[in-house]
């Protein structure tokens, strides 16, 4: 399930997203003592920031965090990404 907002301010759009998502195994696995179950949260914010165009492409920057929890450490993590890059302007 994800839910997503933005929001328009001046030149600028804002977005937000929180994601939720489990996976569960039919049955566990050879090497591990468990059934796998997973549950991945997902957050992300980032803006484009149409004012500062190069071309047609404007800058985007993004952050997000992800946390997955799970019943087998190999696939229990978190991680937290930032990206900065050019989108098409429109």
């Amino acid at each position: 399930m994800t839910v997503l907002s933005y929001r328009e301010i001046g030149a600028a759009t804002l977005i937000g997203t929180a994601s939720y998502g489990r996976l569960q195994a039919d049955a566990r696995q050879f090497l591990f003592p468990h059934r796998r179950v997973d549950n991945l949260y997902r957050a992300t914010i980032g803006a484009t920031f149409r004012q500062l165009t190069i071309g047609q492409f404007a800058p985007l920057a993004r952050v997000i965090v992800e946390r997955n929890g799970s019943t087998i450490d190999l696939f229990d993590y978190r991680r937290l990404r930032i990206e900065i890059g050019f989108v098409r302007a429109f």
